[in-house]
């Protein structure tokens, strides 16, 4: 199967380092990467944010990168503050095409009739509308209020090119292996703080060794291998 849909993972630098490991954001390492990642898409137009709303951990984050756009957003759990407050399972009340964007963070993965909501989504979205899904891959099984599915980006491409998306991207949330594995354990075990600043100084080995000459990403062969331990991804297309 080709991988053309695949980004190829950014190599780690000192830059992102300090910026991800060295401050206290209160985030964990999946979510720092997704919002590094979430924040170079191009947002714009009215939006709808499907599983947010105004008290959603990234909101001023994603409100930060629109430009004089609209938010609005539905989401099943009232303490969220949606514009829809919706139940389970239940079509957004409003007619079709009527967003130029979708986007939807850590929610995808507590749907349980997941290609009936990407259906949903798509059909919300006007033609020619950019969509934007984050959503885990290795990660803890979590609640809100259960947890179905861990797709593969395989399993992303193929079902979304059934619905016939196009310039389907698929960017892999990833540092380096090793950083992998603390992240999915959240640093059992002693002196996690501190594993959190060194275990990561791996991936900086890795990528001047790997990545030497490579540019901002790491080049196929490295980053398809690193994709298969992603924490999650970033999914983008067009209707």
């Amino acid at each position: 199967m080709t991988t053309e849909y695949m980004n190829m993972p950014l190599k780690p630098t000192w830059e992102r380092y300090k910026k991800i490991f060295l401050t206290d954001s209160g985030v964990s390492i999946y979510r720092a990467l997704e919002y590094e990642a979430l924040s170079r898409v191009e947002y714009a137009g009215r939006l709808l944010d499907f599983g947010g709303g105004e008290n959603a951990h990234y909101c001023g984050l994603l409100k930060s990168w629109m430009e004089g756009g609209v938010y609005e957003s539905a989401n099943i759990s009232e303490s969220m503050r949606p514009t829809y407050l919706m139940s389970p399972g239940e079509n957004i009340p409003v007619p079709g095409e009527s967003y130029d964007m979708v986007v939807s963070v850590n929610t995808l993965e507590h749907v349980y009739e997941l290609e009936k909501t990407l259906a949903e989504l798509l059909r919300v979205l006007k033609p020619g509308g950019k969509f934007v899904f984050a959503v885990p891959f290795l990660f803890r099984v979590h609640g809100c209020p259960d947890d179905y599915n861990r797709p593969t980006a395989s399993w992303w491409w193929e079902t979304l090119s059934r619905h016939g998306v196009e310039d389907l991207k698929i960017t892999p949330l990833v540092w380096d292996v090793m950083t992998t594995g603390l992240s999915v354990t959240e640093g059992a075990g002693p002196l996690s703080g501190l594993r959190k600043i060194i275990v990561p100084l791996y991936g900086l080995v890795y990528a001047c060794v790997k990545g030497r000459g490579a540019g901002e990403y790491y080049p196929d062969v490295v980053g398809k291998a690193l994709a298969n331990v992603s924490l999650g991804y970033v999914i983008t297309g067009v209707k």
